[in-house]
C-alpha cells in the first residue's frame, strides 16, 4: 500500500473511546438543537398568546426565544467540533503494513525456535540504537500450557 495513510491506526480500546467520544458529541450536539426548536416554537406560541396574557406572554416569548437560541448555537458549536475530530482507523491485521518503521517491532513469529529464544528483539529504528534494558526477549509462553 503506497498510498499515504489517511486515517490514524488506533488500537481497538483508543477506537472505541474516540468512536464514544464522538457518539456522544453527535447525541449531545442534536439534543441540544431540537430543545432549541422546541423552546423557539413556545416562544412564538407565547407570543401568540400575547392579547390575552399581556407581559407575561411577551416576557416569556421573549425569554424562550432566547434561550432556544442559545440552544440552537451550542448544538451547532458542538456538532462543528465533532466533525473536526481527525478520523481514525482500527488497527488489524490486515492493514499493520501501514504502520510507520519505528513503531513496529521485528520478530520471526509468536512461536520462535528454541535457538533463537536467546536472541534479542529490536525496534525497526535504523539510526538509533535501542538501549539494552529496552530489549524484549522471545518467549514461548504457550510451551507450559
Amino acid at each position: 500500500m503506497s498510498k499515504k495513510l489517511e486515517n490514524r491506526l488506533v488500537g481497538k480500546t483508543e477506537y472505541l473511546e474516540i468512536q464514544f467520544v464522538k457518539g456522544a458529541s453527535v447525541a449531545i450536539g442534536t439534543a441540544n438543537m431540537i430543545g432549541g426548536i422546541l423552546l423557539v416554537i413556545g416562544a412564538l406560541t407565547a407570543l401568540f398568546f400575547i392579547g390575552d396574557y399581556g407581559m407575561w406572554s411577551l416576557f416569556g416569548g421573549v425569554s424562550l426565544g432566547v434561550l432556544g437560541g442559545v440552544r440552537i448555537r451550542v448544538g451547532i458549536e458542538i456538532l462543528k467540533d465533532t466533525g473536526k475530530m481527525k478520523p481514525v482507523a482500527l488497527l488489524t491485521k490486515h492493514n499493520t503494513g501501514d504502520l510507520p518503521e519505528v513503531e513496529t517491532l521485528v520478530r520471526a513469529s509468536d512461536l520462535p525456535p528454541l535457538h533463537q529464544q536467546a536472541e534479542l528483539l529490536r525496534a525497526a529504528q535504523p539510526k538509533q540504537e535501542t538501549p539494552p534494558e529496552e530489549l524484549l526477549r522471545a518467549t514461548n509462553e504457550q510451551q507450559g500450557r
